[in-house]
């Protein structure tokens, strides 16, 4: 027991628990383990489009982020789409170039509405062309 500086009398302590791997890691405590995909670039011509990642997960419902980098030969717009099998929902975000090889990077988010089994992105060029790359994040939430 220790005694405060404004009071004369005893603040009790907590006492310490011992850290245990095993207990940290359940998911009703609310770690859980998320799974996680890279993809170097995909070159796009101009007027087409590709799936950057296609990632298949355990079946449930997940929160999901993504990250699309973009770099474009030339003024235009591209867009990327993060979706769900099984009717699970999606995502896009449009990006606008305006001088060639532009680069950058857009996030995108998606919260699954049922569960599912496979994540896509899958980018597009636009007029000109360009390559995409991505990474996603997918954490389980139910």
């Amino acid at each position: 027991m220790t005694t405060s500086a404004m009071s004369c009398w005893p603040v009790p302590r907590r006492p310490r628990r011992p850290f245990s791997d095993s207990v940290s890691r359940r998911p009703e405590r609310g770690i859980v383990k998320p799974r996680a995909a890279t993809a170097t670039a995909v070159n796009l011509s101009a007027n087409t489009n590709a799936d950057v990642i296609e990632m298949d997960v355990p079946s449930g419902v997940y929160s999901v982020t993504a990250v699309a980098g973009l770099v474009s030969n030339g003024a235009s717009t591209m867009s990327c789409g993060l979706s769900a099998n099984n009717g699970g929902g999606a995502a896009s975000i449009f990006w606008k170039s305006t001088v060639a090889l532009a680069q950058a990077s857009q996030p995108i988010q998606l919260l699954t509405t049922k569960a599912v089994t496979r994540l896509t992105l899958n980018c597009s060029s636009g007029t000109a062309a360009g390559a995409a790359s991505g990474s996603i994040i997918a954490t389980p939430v139910g």
